[in-house]
């Protein structure tokens, strides 16, 4: 019964002094140091909407032959307050000439915010 109640307080003790490794004193929260989200890329924001259009194909909500198709433009537009990277597709293979492009919304963060065929 000693031997593991003394095993149990080493144990504790042991734990115990390990925790200051976890803080390190060079973590300055005043210079270089930022928890702010980083804003993306064009290429990346491209990257992010041609990730959703494969999602869309894999979940059948999109048909395959938008795999296939290039990105036809890419630009910043302001929704209410907000500015978002808009991704276009177009897919001349659609008979319905209104759903030949698919517009992707990304946030400035990377973040898809939308799809549709309208662009807004």
């Amino acid at each position: 019964m000693k031997k593991l109640i003394k095993t149990s307080l080493m144990t504790a003790l042991l734990a115990c002094s390990f925790n200051p490794l976890y803080a390190s004193g060079s973590h300055d929260h005043g210079q270089g140091h930022s928890h702010e989200r980083q804003k993306v890329s064009k290429s990346y924001a491209q990257n992010e909407a041609t990730n959703e259009i494969n999602k869309l194909v894999r979940l059948n909500k999109i048909d395959a032959s938008w795999l296939k198709v290039p990105i036809l433009n890419t630009k910043k537009k302001k929704f209410k307050n907000n500015m978002e990277w808009v991704v276009n597709f177009e897919n001349k293979s659609i008979k319905d000439s209104s759903k030949q492009i698919i517009y992707v919304f990304v946030n400035l963060y990377g973040e898809i915010t939308g799809v549709n065929h309208s662009g807004n």
